[in-house]
């Protein structure tokens, strides 16, 4: 019987670890690598690997990935020793082990176009993508070892597949695990807010470039020397062989491949081995021939609307976002399970893909204090850096697939899984988990000091985990950071001793006193101080207040004007001056905000983009205060406020030309250091601002009731009219986040953010926000009725 101790606040304050006897599932398990010829001739690479303690003529249900960053990675001396030279799944290693040893097999492809995969990836998550893995379902279905049952999962990439598999209504399909997928490519992260994510699309560009060509030397950043040392690229398929550590296997129904030799027939000898190995190396390098990727680099340089073409792939944003196929997951009568971070650009995605596909019954949908692939705990707490997770996926995930299938792990694997501890044997407590670790932190981006082998390691794979920490900038021996704050000032003494109180009454994402009722399809988490777990039998939650509260932009009544005009024109607040959030009625008097655009005023350190390729580095946000944004300031809480949900802003705007680029970015400012704490952003371009309704659209998948919805078309684009305000209406990202009594709301507004996102405009830009009387300019939250 599974356990709810994923939620219970008395769990260890370690890491979660996966148990050395749970990893070496991996290792035990029967090997085998396959080409499937699909029904255009384009050959697919498949690994497949069955749990070793299956009886003879066992069948066990599946578990389906589809990934485009390999399907295995060949680990070079020594570190392959600790894997029987097999290759690892560097993002999914833990999950698979978990897997074997809850009885499941494990199917792996490289999609068209990527890996060791024939064809041409022309596009992410193409049609012929989905009629492939309609096609190796078929495949594992007929396999002697299968009982008919799949369960479709992934992280990110592969979770997008996962949902366009879904929609696809195969019968053999019993559930589905999305991890931090995209469901509207345009607005989620593609073009947030109709502004181009130049930053993560060009990392993402050279990454895919470099998977796709098996050279890591293109990777972005410090990640490629490291990796170069620790990995020997993509694995081949080396077919007609077979690893099982004794036993046989079966490759009934696989285009091209022969039958693997039964348990009592000889292993190959050394000499067939070496053929086969070079067989498959000659493959692979064929494979890697026909790769001709579409460039998303490329495609982020001139798509500017959703129904922009894309130049090299001739198809629409729209038409590759999942939120298209939106009604077909919900009409699939399959359980949906979506898992998101708060800091992660997927919140969203998971959000409206719950609240429109996941009709059936035991689908459920999970938020935490994560960033993108939940590697990292971000902001749990006042003064709590960035740490490797804490919260025991794996349980949670294994208790999805048994009631989707109908089955029950064994007991042993369950029980090892709830009481891992990192202090234990784990993946920080033995050689071989700890270098599998750092190979999966580096192709995460950045080496985490948390993944360092021990001393019984050899010195050969020591050196080079030494390397990839230096050249990869990591952070002390436990992967923290001093302080995740504005680093720009000093804590005084009373707030450093505050500061340390929080720290040791620390709450972990393993936390929830408030999960009464662990059956509540929705379990999220509150950050800031108190932090815990919630739940809720829907979203967005019953209990919020009836009506958000509304925070006016204005000033103070002894603001002095830098200069008024006559005729009754609003007056003009000098830049630099601090306004005020008001409750209740609007700013009597019509101002408006000068803000020069200017490329340093956007946050520094780490930030939730940066995240989105180096997966192990904790998000950070620095140097709020000192940003030359336009910042608003609340009056003091008179209690706690949870704000839960989609935070939405109205801004009345002007711009020296024909446009404006507006990110604004809502913070938690202490009363005793005076430093801000980043909760949540969202960024809006003002000629995308026409509000229309979103039923019938493509993505209509991609809104909930009540919230303003754009449609990013051309024809529908508004240029402004220089020295006129417009009025603009969107939500920034959503966010649980307690606020404390005393603390203040505090919104930041900015013309530019030009680490990240691209700037379309030449020269120089001034915006001005209008605020008072008629033009009322507010900031709108949702949050728990007290």
């Amino acid at each position: 019987m599974h356990s709810d101790a994923h939620w219970d606040s008395s769990i260890s304050d370690k890491p979660f670890a996966v148990p050395r006897k749970v990893l070496d599932h991996l290792k035990a398990a029967a090997y085998m690598s396959y080409y499937i010829t699909m029904r255009d001739g384009v050959s697919i690479a498949v690994d497949c690997m069955l749990p070793s303690k299956r009886a003879a003529g066992m069948s066990v249900p599946a578990v389906f990935f589809q990934t485009r960053y390999m399907r295995g990675m060949r680990l070079r001396w020594p570190l392959k020793k600790f894997t029987n030279g097999r290759p690892i799944d560097p993002i999914n290693f833990e999950l698979k082990a978990a897997l074997l040893a809850a009885g499941y097999a494990v199917v792996t492809i490289d999609v068209r176009g990527t890996g060791a995969s024939y064809g041409q990836w022309r596009m992410p998550w193409a049609p012929a993508e989905r009629e492939d893995s309609i096609e190796v379902i078929d495949w594992i279905t007929k396999q002697s070892w299968s009982n008919g049952q799949v369960i479709l999962s992934g992280v990110s990439y592969e979770a997008t597949a996962a949902l366009f598999t879904l929609s696809m209504h195969h019968p053999a399909i019993k559930g589905c695990l999305a991890q931090y997928p995209f469901w509207d490519l345009f607005n989620d992260i593609a073009m947030p807010g109709g502004i181009a994510n130049r930053s993560f699309v060009r990392e993402w560009d050279c990454f895919c470039k470099a998977m796709d060509s098996n050279d890591f030397m293109k990777l972005p950043g410090h990640s490629a020397l490291p990796l170069k040392m620790l990995s020997k690229g993509c694995a081949p398929v080396v077919e007609n062989s077979w690893s099982d550590n004794g036993k046989g296997g079966s490759s009934e129904g696989v285009t091209g491949a022969k039958e693997l030799p039964s348990a009592v027939a000889a292993k190959p000898s050394y000499r067939q081995r070496r053929s086969q190995k070079a067989a498959a190396k000659a493959k692979l390098r064929e494979a890697l021939n026909e790769h001709n990727s579409w460039e998303p680099a490329e495609a982020g340089r001139v798509i500017r609307f959703t129904d922009q073409l894309d130049p090299f792939s001739g198809v629409l944003a729209t038409q590759i976002s999942a939120c298209s196929v939106a009604d077909k997951i919900a009409s699939s009568g399959v359980p949906l399970a979506l898992i998101s971070g708060w800091l992660d650009q997927t919140a969203f995605s998971s959000i409206h893909a719950f609240y429109h596909a996941a009709k059936a019954p035991g689908s459920e949908l999970v938020i935490g204090p994560w960033s993108h692939s939940g590697f990292l705990d971000n902001r749990v707490g006042h003064g709590v850096a960035g740490r490797r997770s804490k919260f025991n996926h794996l349980t949670h995930i294994l208790a999805f697939f048994d009631r989707c299938c109908g089955r029950t792990s064994p007991p042993e694997t369950v029980a090892a899984l709830t009481n891992a501890d990192a202090s234990q044997e784990g993946t920080h407590g033995t050689g071989e988990p700890g270098v599998i670790a750092a190979a999966s932190a580096v192709v995460g981006g950045e080496a985490n000091g948390e993944a360092h082998a021990n001393a019984g390691t050899t010195a050969a794979a020591n050196a080079m985990l030494r390397t990839a920490a230096a050249l990869s900038g990591a952070s002390g021996a436990n992967g923290r950071v001093a302080s995740e704050d504005d680093s720009s000032s000093s804590s005084s003494g009373a707030s450093g001793r505050a500061q340390k109180a929080e720290l040791s009454n620390e709450a972990t994402s393993v936390s929830s006193d408030a999960a009464e009722n662990d059956s509540s399809p929705v379990h999220y988490y509150v950050m800031g101080p108190k932090p815990r777990w919630e739940s809720a039998p829907s979203w967005p939650p019953p209990n919020l207040a009836p009506e958000p509260l509304t925070l006016s932009l204005g000033a103070l009544d002894r603001c002095t004007a830098a200069g008024t005009s006559d005729g009754g024109a609003p007056v003009e607040v000098a830049e630099g001056v601090k306004g005020i959030l008001r409750e209740g009625t609007p700013d009597p008097v019509a101002r408006r905000w000068r803000h020069n655009v200017e490329l340093w005023k956007h946050p520094k350190g780490f930030t939730r983009y940066d995240a989105m390729i180096r997966l192990t580095r904790p998000i950070r946000y620095t140097h709020l205060r000192s940003c030359g944004h336009l910042t608003f300031v609340g009056a003091p809480l008179a209690v706690d406020m949870v704000v839960t949900g989609a935070p939405e802003v109205t801004l009345w705007v002007e711009s020296s030309d024909n446009d404006a680029d507006v990110f604004v970015y809502l913070e938690d400012e202490d009363p005793v250091t005076g430093k801000a704490r980043y909760v949540t952003e969202g960024m809006f371009r003002a000629s995308h601002r026409a509000e229309c309704s979103a039923e019938g659209t493509p993505r209509e998948g991609a809104h909930i009731e009540g919230a303003p919805f754009h449609s990013f078309l051309e024809a529908a684009a508004q240029p402004l009219t220089p020295g006129k305000a417009a009025r603009m209406r969107f939500q920034l990202m959503p966010t649980a986040y307690r606020f404390a009594k005393d603390h203040r709301v505090r919104l930041a507004i900015s013309g530019a953010d030009a680490k990240h996102f691209h700037i379309d405009h030449k020269g120089p830009r001034t915006i001005w926000i209008h605020t008072g009387e008629d033009m009322d300019s507010c900031l709108r939250l949702p949050h728990a009725a007290a």
